[in-house]
Formats: structure tokens, sequence, C-alpha cells
């Protein structure tokens, strides 16, 4: 099961031929310890990596069965529901999985984002704070940072967060280049600043390049272009995505609410949305 999660999480980053060793290696785990709940977590995660939200479900209900005490399982499933919905069940998942493992630094910086979809700036940065005083995954912690500082038009917040250590140090050029942007201190095409990183690339599981689609359609609306905005937005769904409350609420995709390609798009997140909740009532 850890060889599976580590194939994933390597096809999320491109490595070729990551996907399929994650799927048989998740896929054998299942085959020889069906009654463990992390076997089943496994098979959720790479499905997860797949966009296949139902099949990880499907596996997340399998595996909580079995390790109802399993804080990834938890996280996963949460981290699931708040883009599907239902949200408050998302929410109850995150939270349980936070009372499991409390420094859990996916699951807190997955919370932070929900809190700011909510308009809960304050409970945003708590939850931020968290996450950074634990330091032991920092980097998405601090991109998410930058997309707040984005989705808040706070420029001045990101020129602050430039001059932070934890920026300055080299370590996380990903993350300078991020802020430069939402500072206004850099326009750049998305494709340019991700130069280097090789998650979006087209070896990269469905999951790495939704999330690249995402933080273009981000990047392209804070910079005013809203053809480009939309483009990458149906890119996203081409991938599969399923963030129906992403969409619905992201400040920065307000200004393409009024447009019909945009409100065509909706209506598949939110077909598929709905095949995700009802999977999870079966």
């Amino acid at each position: 099961t850890g060889y599976a999660l580590a194939q994933a999480r390597l096809w999320f980053f491109g490595a070729a031929g990551s996907g399929e060793a994650a799927l048989a290696t998740a896929e054998r785990a299942v085959a020889v310890a069906p009654e463990r709940g992390d076997s089943h977590l496994a098979l959720a995660s790479v499905r997860f990596s797949s966009c296949d939200l139902v099949g990880a479900v499907g596996e997340l209900m399998l595996a909580l069965e079995r390790g109802p005490n399993l804080a990834d399982a938890h996280d996963l499933l949460g981290r699931i529901l708040v883009e599907t919905g239902p949200l408050q069940s998302g929410l109850r998942h995150l939270e349980h999985a936070l009372e499991l493992e409390p420094n859990l630094t996916r699951t807190l910086v997955d919370r932070a984002r929900v809190e700011a979809l909510l308009g809960h700036w304050d409970s945003m940065e708590r939850l931020l704070d968290r996450a950074e005083s634990s330091r032991r995954t920092p980097t998405p912690m601090w991109v998410l940072r930058a997309r707040m500082a984005m989705w808040q038009g706070d420029s001045e917040r990101a020129a602050a967060l430039l001059a932070h250590p934890e920026v300055t140090n080299g370590k996380n050029e990903l993350v300078f280049r991020f802020l430069q942007i939402a500072a206004r201190v850099r326009k750049t095409d998305p494709a340019q600043l991700l130069e280097g990183f090789v998650f979006g690339v087209q070896t990269s599981s469905p999951r790495g390049r939704l999330f690249f689609h995402q933080l273009a359609t981000e990047i392209y609306s804070f910079q005013g272009e809203l053809d480009s905005a939309v483009r990458s937005l149906a890119r996203a769904v081409d991938v599969g995505l399923c963030d129906l409350i992403w969409y619905d609420r992201c400040p920065l995709l307000n200004v393409l609410r009024r447009d019909l390609r945009f409100k065509a798009l909706r209506k598949v997140i939110a077909s598929r949305s709905g095949q995700v909740k009802a999977a999870l009532r079966e």
C-alpha cells in the first residue's frame, strides 16, 4: 500500500509509468488483504489520481468500514466531498482526520481553502498559521497563501509574504513566482510560471493536470485575460473537474459567471458531482 501511494504521488509529478505501477500495486494490495482498510485506501488514492471520484468514494467507504480510524481515508473522502458536496459531510470528515492526526498538514490546507470559499478569511488564516507551525510540508501551504492573496486581491499582503524567510531562502521558487504575480510585480503565462516544475505535464496524473488548469484559470482571471481563463477552465473540465464548490464560490471566477461557456461547463461539473453524491448514498 505504501508503494502504491508513493507511485500515485510520483504520477502527480509526471513520472512516466508510475500510474500503471500505482494501479497494479494497489489492486494487488486489495487482492492480498481485502480485509484491511489501508488496502482500499491505496486503491482509492489511485482512483482519485485518475479523477475517478466515484470509484474513489466506493473504495473509501470500504476503507472506513474496515479501518474507521484511518485518518488519511477521512482526509481523502473529505477532500472529495468539499469539492462535490455535501459540503458539511466533507467538513466532518476533514475535522475527524484532524482529530486523529492534529498536524496533518494536507488536511489543514484543505480546510483553509474551504474556509476561504465560504468567505471565512480569519478562520482560513488560523488554519494556515497552524499548518505553517507544523513545518511538515510547507509548499502546499505557501502555494495556498499565494492563491488566497489573489482571491482577495491583496497585493500588499503578497508583497509582504515575498519577504518571508521561507520564501526568500531559495527553496520555494514556485511560491516565489506565484507571489510575484499576486503582488502584481510579475505578469506571466502560467506555463512560464510552472517552467521547471513537472506537475501538469502530459505524463502527470489527471489530477496533476487538473490542478495545473485550475491554477492557470485563477492566474488568467486575476490578470484580466478572461478568454484564456475560460479556455483553461474548459481544459480542466476535459480532464475531469468535479470541484463544483470551487466553481461556484471562487472569487476569481466571478467575472466569468455571465459567460455562456462558463454556464455550459457548470452543467458538466454538476452532473459529475451528482454522481459522486449518489455513490456516497449507495
